[in-house]
């Protein structure tokens, strides 16, 4: 590296950095000022408005919330001995079915035969 170039380089790194300004609200003097030009039209321009990183409170930016979603909590530690027990009625032997005599009425009531066989 020459010398020329170290000279240069050194000067870059060690040079006075330059303040950025951030960008800011009017403030309320200001904003003040603003309406009275925009709505009045006889007060002369503020200052602050040709200045870009000013922002009015119309522009102001918004701080959108964001909301962690979580699956909800289900309490299942009943659910098994629910099952289970249904799991037992369905396979309980089914109850057979008892056989009724059917009543005669009738003709065939009275005299005791099959109406059937009439």
């Amino acid at each position: 590296m020459k010398i020329k170039e170290h000279d240069e380089m050194m000067a870059y790194l060690t040079r006075k950095k330059t303040p950025t300004e951030t960008k800011r609200q009017e403030t309320t003097m200001e904003r003040i000022q603003r309406m009275q030009y925009v709505y009045d039209g006889n007060v002369p321009k503020p200052k602050h408005m040709d200045n870009p990183n000013i922002y009015t409170h119309e522009q102001k930016p918004f701080k959108k919330k964001i909301k962690k979603t979580e699956p909800l909590k289900i309490d299942i530690t009943g659910i098994n001995n629910s099952l289970n027990a249904y799991e037992k009625l369905n396979k309980a032997d089914p109850i057979k079915p008892i056989k009724r005599e059917e009543k005669l009425e009738g003709l065939a009531g009275i005299l005791g035969v099959d109406p059937n066989k009439i």
